[in-house]
């Protein structure tokens, strides 16, 4: 029976005592009293005295592997380079630049395995944490692997990928246009923005609208865009009506792009600024667009949410500074005692 298969079984032979004392660089010098009584012993290799307890030499870490070396602390900080480099090349690591004399700072490793670099501190893997390769545990792709996967559904990378919840640069191999997507996103739809003539498709080249609207029941506002023209109403603001919402207010652009700018800054400034967080899930929106909606606050002050004049207020100005925007084509398309052109 293996000494760390043992389960309740605490009668130990003193020579499967002294073969643990011994695989870790140490000599017992007291007799063995209790698994976890501390037991005078000395280092092999620099004498140094210490007390170590058959708990201590056996524990698991967090992940329930044994520590490859648990002994001598001395020895342990008594460390040099090649040292370093051999106990890296055990446990499938290559040190990257010079190393720091510090246990506890941080050093540059490559893997192996994947060639990725990753940082590590000597202290955590010495006591066996922390000794895999974060790739290659959560099977992340390489850029390679990951641009044959987007190559899949039609796209070419040339960004740096990161996961695939991240968006990155890429280029639509069949119009050309460049833009960013993430491989989750291509998993549930490779529609190209710019030259997919679907409802959800928005080409950044053709006349746009800014809207914000808002759902009485949800208590929810909402902003988007989307292509116009001068007769047809706007497709995803159809879709939107038959689902119960209502417009507010809305902001017309002859560049589509400039109209997606305003929608990412105007977005931005309410997570971060205002703290407002997504209100909506996909259940309460089944045409899509959850992630642009926040909590609507009428006029009694409420945490965590605002009113579609603060919105409109902001968006005024960031149109007032554009010169590509149309100052003063504000459509107000609801008028009521609530929404009031300001």
């Amino acid at each position: 029976m293996s000494l760390f298969s043992m389960g309740k079984r605490r009668n130990l032979a003193e020579s499967e005592i002294d073969d643990l004392w011994r695989s870790r660089g140490l000599e017992r010098l007291d007799a063995f009293k209790a698994i976890k009584k501390p037991i005078k012993s000395r280092c092999l290799t620099c004498g140094n005295t210490l007390y170590r307890s058959f708990f201590m030499l056996t524990r698991r870490n967090t992940k329930g592997e044994f520590p490859p070396n648990y002994g001598c602390d001395k020895c342990i900080q008594k460390t040099n380079e090649d040292s370093i480099k051999r106990f890296l090349t055990n446990i499938g690591f290559e040190l990257v630049g010079n190393y720091v004399p510090n246990r506890r700072k941080y050093v540059e490793c490559k893997c192996m395995k994947c060639s990725r670099l990753s940082k590590k501190r000597l202290c955590d893997m010495q006591r066996g944490n922390n000794l895999k390769c974060w790739w290659c545990v959560n099977k992340i792709p390489t850029q390679e692997e990951a641009a044959a996967k987007f190559a899949a559904y039609g796209y070419q990378l040339i960004g740096e990928y990161v996961k695939s919840a991240t968006r990155v640069d890429v280029i639509h191999t069949q119009c050309g246009a460049i833009g960013k997507k993430s491989l989750n996103e291509l998993s549930r739809s490779t529609l190209c923005n710019a030259c997919s003539d679907s409802y959800f498709g928005f080409d950044p080249k053709k006349r746009s609208m800014l809207y914000l609207i808002s759902h009485p029941q949800l208590n929810a506002i909402k902003l988007g865009i989307s292509n116009c023209s001068h007769k047809i109403p706007s497709h995803r603001i159809t879709t939107h009506k038959e689902h119960g919402w209502v417009i507010c207010f809305v902001w017309t652009y002859q560049d589509g792009s400039l109209a997606a700018e305003h929608e990412k800054l105007t977005l931005k400034w309410m997570r971060k600024d205002l703290k407002l967080p997504i209100w909506l899930s996909s259940k309460d929106m089944p045409q899509g667009g959850f992630t642009e909606t926040c909590k609507y606050a009428g006029y009694i002050f409420e945490p965590n949410a605002t009113h579609p004049q603060t919105i409109m207020k902001y968006v005024n100005n960031l149109v007032a500074v554009s010169c590509d925007g149309i100052p003063g084509r504000q459509i107000l398309i609801r008028k009521s005692a609530i929404f009031k052109a300001a």
